[in-house]
């Protein structure tokens, strides 16, 4: 069971590696985490995240759920 759960992470985590994005696009994602971070929106951070990496496809969603994990414990 352990060994299965291992696994499927690894294979998540190489998949993240492969992730052929260009430095402007986890800029960008980065930028707009932080500024969903700062805000003072009460419970509601992870949902305008959800929301906006819905709307635009272009920037980078592990930079911006990266940032997200940074700013807020």
């Amino acid at each position: 069971m352990t060994k299965k759960i291992i696994k499927k992470i690894k294979e998540h985590l190489s998949e993240i590696i492969r992730i052929k994005t260009s430095p402007h696009s986890i800029a960008l994602g980065f930028a707009i985490g932080t500024f969903i971070a700062i805000l003072p929106t009460l419970g509601f951070t992870y949902l305008i995240a959800i929301i906006v990496m819905l709307v635009y496809a272009k920037e980078s969603k592990i930079a911006l759920f990266g940032a997200l994990l940074l700013w807020n414990p």
